[in-house]
């Protein structure tokens, strides 16, 4: 037999999931929380909901809350990187090297950001052109500026 929760349990149950989900910054734990209070509140509302139409009430408004905070997570990424694809907008930039690179690793600097770089070796302050990007990780070649022709 289940017992049927309360709404204002529903609604501390899922305080507590969120509370533990942003200490430790798990991100599934939050969506179980927001579902819980979500539940709580709707349960509240509704008033003649059984035990297992709010289980599934709560399972459908977690799984709602985890994909809209993942979506607002790859948004934030891609509006950070100035794209709307992830990592795209900077290919073909121009960055500084921030770390030198020894042994294919360092850093570089795009804007005022330090992305951690994958390619030749280069001394600091070098100029490198991103040739693409995997996992937050970019990866850079030397980067020489076209001359000029002269003619004669």
């Amino acid at each position: 037999m289940m017992i049927e929760i309360q709404p204002l349990q529903w609604a501390a149950f899922g305080g507590v999931l969120c509370a533990i989900g942003m200490l430790k910054d798990w991100s599934v734990i939050r969506a179980l929380g927001i579902g819980a209070m979500v539940t709580g509140a709707a349960s509240w509302g509704l008033r003649h909901d059984g035990p297992i139409f709010q289980l599934i009430m709560w399972v459908g408004f977690s799984f709602l809350s985890w994909k809209g905070g993942r979506r607002r997570e790859l948004m934030e990424v891609s509006r950070r990187l100035g794209s709307k694809r992830y990592g795209v907008g900077l290919i073909g930039r121009i960055a500084e090297v921030s770390q030198a690179i020894e042994n294919g690793k360092g850093k570089v600097r795009i804007g005022d950001q330090e992305w951690d770089a994958r390619g030749p070796d280069a001394a600091l302050g070098t100029q490198v052109k991103i040739t693409g990007q995997i996992e937050g990780i970019v990866k850079v070649k030397p980067y020489e500026p076209m001359k000029p022709e002269t003619s004669g």
